[in-house]
């Protein structure tokens, strides 16, 4: 018997299985509801809309939202624990690498004494939108800057 086998427990692996059987059902799920809602029925819109990078977005916006962020001061607290999230992971080389990250690009993911107050006042003004760059900050750890623009752009074409 290998030590530590992953699959000499065979209610551990029912229990994966079903799990995996779950996850995959739920993003099919997702990307349906996604096509159905869209108000292009464009094929390339379509497309688009069962890339991978739209579901983390999918997937911010209805943590924003399931969490009840809705004031200013909400929004800035979760601004604060990214900051906070991202500081974290930039003193922590080994996490860094293991999950494809580079210092360079957390460090512009943190929210700063110039780009805080572009996100507050988008929020006071329009409760709920996020630009961009602030967008692509927030989700910096999930995707790179460029693939956070090129959804947004996709994203708000549908």
């Amino acid at each position: 018997m290998i030590p530590n086998d992953i699959f000499a427990d065979d209610d551990a692996i029912e229990a994966d299985l079903m799990l995996q059987e779950s996850l995959l059902w739920s993003r099919a799920e997702l990307f349906d509801r996604l096509i159905s809602a869209s108000m292009s029925q464009d094929p390339g819109t379509l497309e688009c809309l069962r890339l991978d990078a739209v579901s983390q977005f999918v997937e911010f916006f209805y943590l924003i939202r399931a969490r009840r962020i809705e004031t200013v001061e909400q929004l800035t607290r979760l601004a604060e624990i990214h900051n906070e999230h991202i500081d974290l992971l930039c003193r922590d080389a080994p996490k860094m690498k293991r999950l494809g990250l580079r210092k360079d690009r957390l460090l512009d993911a943190i929210f700063t004494a110039d780009t805080m107050p572009r996100l507050i006042e988008t929020w006071k003004h329009h409760p709920g939108r996020i630009d961009q760059s602030n967008l692509a900050r927030l989700l910096a750890t999930a995707m790179s800057t460029e693939t956070c623009h090129s959804m947004f752009e996709v994203t708000v074409t549908v």
